[in-house]
């Protein structure tokens, strides 16, 4: 939808690339670690073994 906007607007490659890289409403959030979608599926062995440290 946003580059929908973008090219509604301009059509000029850098200024393309400086509205898509704005925030318009908290859509660009940091980026999560290489691996973030392993922690979160638990599939990280030390993250398994913590896990089941603390789980009683």
């Amino acid at each position: 939808m946003k580059l929908c906007w973008v090219l509604g607007q301009t059509t000029d490659r850098a200024e393309v690339r400086r509205l898509m890289l704005t925030p318009v409403s908290d859509e660009i959030t940091e980026r999560e670690p290489y691996d973030g979608y392993l922690v979160y599926q638990e599939a990280i062995p030390e993250v398994q073994e913590f896990l089941r440290s603390i789980k009683r």
